[in-house]
């Protein structure tokens, strides 16, 4: 443990370039000791710069005594030493090399001798003085371990730095939480890679270290570089193995932002859900657990279905949920307080977002995290919206490879933009048979599409219906101004107070298309942002990532992937 050190020049006071001052260095030692609030008569051993010489080693012994004497009249109590009688004098790294011995003198409670010593140099006045040489090992004295550490520049650089043994330390309490977020950085990618081994070889050579102690050093305990690297893991030997292995889908691995980057949250729309979504979550976050039963006492009332056992399935029966949460009555209102409830236990950790955005429904979620309209009106608000979706004739949904100005002419009179997703990314919706027809056309023409599995032409024209009774619940809110900024589907720029007050704003947002790659280039003109998706699945933090002013560095998600067996 280093409790103080100071830093001086003897400036005027220095006879020559090369030739020390006394005064000023005895300031800087004596400076060292107020810095780490210890008295000298406490030190029992000072590694010396130890030059040598005939004229310098006098004087540094001299500043020393000087020094001492501010503090303590002691005599012959603390052994003198230098590392160069070991291993010659190391110019630039001299300083150092004595930290690193006095480190290791502390760790084995032993003083180890200055080799090849015959006799004090005639003109050091030992007599009378706090100090003897060390010509042989040692124990330390009683007390706790001090050291100092001298150290002289040519110039006049004048440095001192007091150590102490580290203190005795059990092993922390047990934790009942059974993961921890490993932390890594380098300067380089090289570097982070050799850290990262290094890391994993200590986690198999060291399994008695308390993870959470080493997660804790790892955190605290080490700067963060521009590289960066981040594991969760349950054991030593399970951290070892996903650092060697390194996939991307367990193994983060980001260059940093900023000192403290905005968060952006990002809220799926529908067909990102699936049975089970942020089950552990539920049974070890008390935050989460709390929102999501308020959100399910609002809804059940309002569901003709178990809504729990579709949420949370008895083993056996994950396929039959997964089917009934197909019906957007179910599957909407489910991923809003699912989201919902992610965006306050993000929020309970400390982490506010400075933006939000949302992806069709998902904005709905934004609002009410917004306080445009209160978490019971936006579950009634979904819930009716799957119900109205429940009863328009089926249709579809198709993924196009295509910008929404290119794909224009393909849409003919019965299909619809539905969604702009990223640069060359659209999404059409409308009639099942046209869509296929329109699936035709475009593979004849070398162009990628896919059919979404989806019976809803959400966005379209076979909306327009059910837009009189959206708008007529809409009526009997009462809507409020956000109070974080949202950004709109509509536009793609930042939801105004007067549209988010408009119920008419919130049907067009139901029937028109969806421009979130807009909404994203915007967000992305501040480069000091990170976007964090705050839903089932990771399709925004993909979508997000395409777009170049955002790019995947700065993205993340909060749920693993459906497919991906691992704990939430």
């Amino acid at each position: 443990m280093i409790r103080g050190s100071a830093v001086n020049n003897d400036g005027a006071d220095k006879a020559g370039y090369l030739a020390p001052s006394v005064g000023r260095q005895a300031d800087a030692i004596a400076a060292a000791h107020a810095d780490a609030d210890v008295n000298a008569g406490d030190i029992g051993y000072v590694e010396c710069h130890g030059t040598g010489t005939y004229l310098g080693d006098p004087i540094e012994v001299s500043a020393l005594t000087e020094a001492f004497r501010r503090s303590t009249d002691r005599v012959g109590f603390c052994r003198i030493g230098s590392v160069k009688t070991n291993i010659g004098h190391l110019d630039t790294a001299a300083g150092v090399a004595s930290l690193v011995k006095t480190a290791l003198a502390l760790h084995h409670g032993e003083i180890p001798p200055s080799l090849g010593y015959d006799s004090p140099n005639p003109a050091i006045a030992f007599d009378g003085s706090p100090f003897v040489v060390n010509d042989r090992l040692a124990e330390w004295p009683e007390g706790p371990r001090r050291a100092g550490v001298n150290s002289l520049g040519v110039g006049g650089t004048n440095a001192h730095a007091v150590l102490e043994q580290a203190p005795d330390r059990g092993a922390s309490e047990a934790s009942d939480w059974p993961f921890q977020v490993l932390c890594l950085s380098g300067r380089t990618r090289a570097a982070l890679d050799a850290n990262t081994a290094a890391l994993a070889a200590h986690l198999r050579a060291r399994p008695d270290q308390p993870l959470a102690d080493v997660a804790y050093t790892l955190k605290q305990g080490r700067r963060g570089f521009a590289r960066r690297r981040v594991v969760v893991a349950e054991s030593h030997a399970q951290a070892a193995d996903l650092l060697e292995a390194n996939d991307p889908r367990r193994v983060f691995t980001h260059e940093v932002v900023g000192d403290a980057p905005d968060v952006v949250f990002m809220f799926p729309g529908g067909g990102a859900q699936y049975p089970g979504m942020a089950r552990d979550l539920y049974d070890t976050e008390p935050v989460f657990r709390d929102w999501m039963d308020k959100g399910l006492a609002v809804l059940e009332p309002l569901s003709d279905v178990d809504i729990r056992t579709v949420w949370l399935p008895q083993p056996g029966a994950r396929e039959a949920a997964a089917q009934a949460l197909l019906r957007p009555s179910v599957q909407l209102p489910l991923v809003m307080i699912v989201e919902y409830a992610l965006a306050r236990m993000w929020q309970g950790w400390g982490v506010e977002p400075a933006a939000l955005v949302g992806h069709s429904m998902g904005e709905n979620t934004a609002a009410c995290l917004a306080g445009v309209m209160t978490f019971e009106d936006c579950i009634r608000l979904v819930h009716l919206r799957g119900q109205l979706f429940d009863t328009v004739p089926k249709g579809g949904m198709r993924s196009v490879a295509l910008s929404a100005e290119a794909l224009a002419p393909w849409l003919g009179d019965t299909l619809d933009l539905a969604c702009v997703n990223a640069e060359g990314l659209s999404v059409v919706s409308g009639p099942q048979a046209d869509l296929a027809a329109l699936g035709a056309r475009l593979e004849a023409e070398g162009i990628d599409s896919r059919a979404i599995p989806i019976d809803i032409a959400a966005h379209s024209r076979m909306l327009d219906p059910i837009l009189g009774r959206f708008e007529a619940f809409l009526n009997t809110l009462d809507l409020h101004p956000p109070r974080i900024p949202v950004l709109s589907n509509r536009s793609g720029d930042y939801l105004t107070d007067d549209q988010a007050t408009d119920p008419a704003y919130w049907v067009g947002h139901l029937r028109h298309a969806v421009r979130f790659a807009d909404c994203i280039a915007k967000l992305g003109q501040d480069p000091n942002r990170v976007y964090l998706e705050v839903g089932p699945g990771q399709a925004l933090a993909s979508l997000a990532g395409q777009c170049a002013a955002v790019g995947p560095n700065r993205v993340m998600s909060s749920l693993r992937h459906p497919d991906l067996d691992v704990a939430d």
